[in-house]
């Protein structure tokens, strides 16, 4: 006969037997001599049934009662109690796993598209990801330590609305593009989030049209020489300085400090030769900055006893294309880049063409960037049409190869975007004078009209427009 289910019928269980109490509850002495397993024993679709409700006194009376009540509508359902426990740990599982989902910062969601990067093919350069911090930092950073489910569509819109408002309506696209950069990473690998709030802005945060590419004429190609040739050159410079001085000090140096016309004499120091040099380099080369600026003495054939000793019909010197997976190519020296190269074989010091002014203090080291030389150049040349940089030398030598009529072709191999020898897998200095020797004609003419020369002689027009016509 069934027993009632109370706590000294619990205690009176003997050790190793199964006592059964009202409505199917089963109950065994467990070896600690205190603890009952209590259990709902019923039939299931015809067949006996064991389903453990828990172990008194750690749970009460009350409790038992009430989860025998509940397994025993299960299985009046056709339901394992069992399965129905299993389905609950799992709902519990999932919303634990949702809240640290959709717990996750903004802050983390950032390092964890850096790792993503940094596995793929393709990652992103080191100027990019600390762009794409420190813009995060500046204009988000009451979003960075909160979760980014919880960055809104309003809240979006009202951060943009407020920029364009205060007039920075071009730099709030801008950090929005890193921000959605993130939150895509957010949506599609992470799934953290089921929709990215910056999906309103489709289309509106880049330009509909690309930029307009500018060029400089010859008559500015003619006046940035000039200027170079006047920076590196002590005597022209120390003129130039005083002049300087002069009219700085007649417009007040305050006056020229706000508007940012003002000139240190740090600016025109000779430790900035060898950076001007370069400067005149990437406009008459067309090279990309980084190939130039990383460029070393063994792969400049300057001397005609090194040139000619491996065939060449004339000097050149020899950059690795980074582009395009380290392929290497030769690029002539045209009579107006020998200056520039005499030059600074005459400031060498260590292995680079173009070494840091700090190389020697601690590495050898070339140049990184020209950035305030050309800052420098545009506050000396203020007609100038466009700021100059970089792109802009590289964009005038292919739109000059382009008036001369040059193929989009022979455009791409000039200007590094592809090799007419990419086939081969050798890059030897026989290889790489022959790529140099081939495209030396056209060179000469680029550099020829960039400078807008007339007084060429017949026989020199005669070979630009045959190279033109009949060499490719």
């Amino acid at each position: 006969m069934a027993q009632s289910l109370t706590k000294s019928n619990l205690k009176a269980i003997p050790y190793g037997k199964e006592i059964g109490f009202s409505r199917g509850i089963m109950g065994r002495k467990l070896k600690d001599g205190q603890s009952v397993r209590v259990f709902l024993q019923k039939k299931l679709h015809g067949k006996p049934i064991k389903a453990k409700i828990g172990t008194w006194p750690d749970i009460s009376i009350d409790e038992i009662e009430e989860r025998a009540r509940e397994y025993r509508s299960l299985i009046e359902q056709g339901i394992h109690p069992y399965s129905a426990e299993e389905d609950k740990r799992k709902i519990r599982d999932d919303d634990t796993a949702e809240k640290a989902r959709r717990g996750v910062t903004l802050r983390t969601m950032l390092h964890r598209l850096e790792s993503h990067k940094v596995g793929m093919v393709r990652g992103n350069s080191k100027s990019i990801i600390n762009d794409r911090r420190s813009t995060l930092e500046r204009f988000f950073k009451q979003w960075m330590d909160k979760p980014v489910a919880n960055i809104s569509r309003a809240a979006v819109q009202d951060w943009r609305k407020a920029e364009h408002d205060a007039g920075h309506g071009k730099r709030a696209n801008r950090s929005l593009i890193h921000l959605n950069t993130v939150l895509n990473h957010a949506m599609n690998i992470e799934d953290v989030i089921d929709k990215n709030p910056l999906t309103i802005f489709k289309g509106q945060l880049r330009n509909s049209e690309p930029p307009e590419k500018h060029a400089l004429d010859p008559e500015e190609c003619n006046d940035l020489l000039e200027m170079v040739e006047i920076l590196t050159d002590p005597g022209k410079v120390d003129l130039l300085a005083m002049k300087l001085r002069k009219a700085q000090k007649a417009a007040s140096t305050a006056q020229s400090l706000r508007d940012g016309t003002y000139i240190k004499p740090g600016e025109m120091s000779a430790r900035r030769h060898v950076a001007y040099n370069a400067v005149a380099l990437l406009l008459l080369s067309g090279v990309r900055l980084q190939e130039l600026l990383k460029l070393e003495w063994d792969y400049v054939f300057l001397d005609e006893r090194k040139w000619k000793g491996i065939g060449a019909r004339g000097p050149f010197f020899r950059i690795t294309q980074y582009k395009l997976n380290g392929t290497a190519t030769g690029i002539p020296i045209t009579k107006y880049m020998k200056g520039s190269f005499k030059a600074l074989k005459n400031l060498r010091v260590d292995k680079f063409v173009f070494p840091s002014p700090m190389s020697g203090s601690y590495d050898e080291a070339p140049i990184r960037l020209l950035r305030y030389q050309f800052n420098t150049l545009d506050k000396l040349l203020p007609h100038m049409k466009n700021k100059l940089g970089a792109n802009l030398l590289r964009h005038t030598f292919a739109t000059t190869a382009s008036r001369l009529h040059y193929s989009l072709d022979q455009i791409d191999r000039l200007t590094g975007h592809t090799g007419k020898l990419d086939s081969r897998n050798v890059a030897t200095n026989v290889y790489i004078a022959n790529s140099a020797d081939d495209n030396r004609t056209m060179f000469e003419a680029i550099n020829v009209a960039m400078l807008g020369i007339e007084d060429l002689q017949s026989n020199q027009y005669e070979a630009v427009e045959s190279s033109v016509s009949g060499d490719f």
